[in-house]
């Protein structure tokens, strides 16, 4: 629902003396707009087939991995599985194919969807950008639909939002279990190095220990044997 004021008419909401009023005209105005911020599909063309194809876009301030994972389960509940255009030469490389999808949520007749997901640009990589083809017996079918189902279109993919939210979470969760993994393994790591390093602490302080005793023997038979030494020399005839 869209509201529509005249200069003159927004006049008058502005000057009216009930505050409770301005109020509420003033949130009919300003909540609609601030709808218009998030995202929204829009008419829009991108290289298919190397052509120039009508297609619907949308961007999402989300990354290209979240809204392809979030897209990929959404069309897998309603039992379709695409299949990815792939080939190093390939110049189609990362469409997703759906063919004779019955989507309910925007039309009664079936379609070929062919969407590509990709970055926004080269600046931001948590800005993704959908382009979404339908297509008919190989033919554009975006400027045949009727206005319902464009409008259908354009809502499904509005829609999309809280399941690429989702899996944006997903995706944050496994990066951030993965992180525990890894520190997990470092932890263990250094403490089987710690007990490495404990054991031969060990050993070196009972070889220390052993290395004394072993000192004060031979301290005590040092001595014994300079006794022995000395005593053997006294007994030495003296020269005349």
């Amino acid at each position: 629902m869209v509201f529509v004021f005249s200069p003159s008419k927004l006049y008058l909401i502005f000057n009216l003396k009930t505050e409770d009023m301005r109020k509420i005209i003033f949130s009919l105005v300003v909540i609609p707009l601030s709808l218009s911020i998030s995202a929204q599909a829009y008419e829009d063309k991108i290289e298919y087939n190397k052509v120039k194809q009508p297609a619907l876009a949308i961007v999402y301030k989300f990354p290209p991995e979240a809204v392809e994972d979030a897209l990929i389960l959404k069309l897998a509940k309603l039992g379709y599985k695409g299949k990815v255009e792939k080939g190093i030469f390939n110049r189609d490389k990362g469409f997703h194919i759906f063919k004779g999808a019955l989507l309910g949520d925007i039309s009664a007749s079936r379609y070929d969807y062919l969407i590509n997901i990709d970055q926004k640009n080269n600046k931001t990589t948590d800005e993704a950008i959908l382009h979404m083809i339908i297509m008919k017996k190989d033919t554009n079918y975006l400027t045949k639909l009727s206005y319902e189902e464009l409008t259908k279109a354009k809502t499904f993919l509005d829609n999309l939002l809280p399941d690429i939210e989702d899996s944006h979470l997903e995706l944050k969760i496994i990066a951030a279990e993965t992180l525990v993994i890894q520190s997990d393994k470092r932890m263990k790591k250094l403490t089987t190095e710690r007990s490495d390093i404990e054991e031969k602490i060990k050993t070196l302080q009972e070889n220390l220990v052993e290395n004394e005793k072993k000192q004060e023997k031979e301290k005590m038979e040092l001595e014994n044997q300079r006794k022995a030494f000395e005593e053997l020399k006294s007994k030495r005839r003296k020269k005349s």
